[in-house]
C-alpha cells in the first residue's frame, strides 16, 4: 500500500498475506512483525 504526499511516495506497507511462519530470507532480514 502507499501513501503519497504531493507526488511522491511518503509511506509504503507491505501487506503479506500467507499467515504461516515467514520465509527464512524476512526472517534472517527482521522485516515485519507480526500482526497481534
Amino acid at each position: 500500500f502507499f501513501e503519497f504526499k504531493g507526488d511522491k511516495i511518503s509511506c509504503l506497507d507491505e501487506y503479506w498475506g500467507d499467515d504461516g511462519i515467514a520465509p527464512q530470507w524476512r526472517l534472517d532480514k527482521q522485516i515485519g512483525q507480526p500482526i497481534r
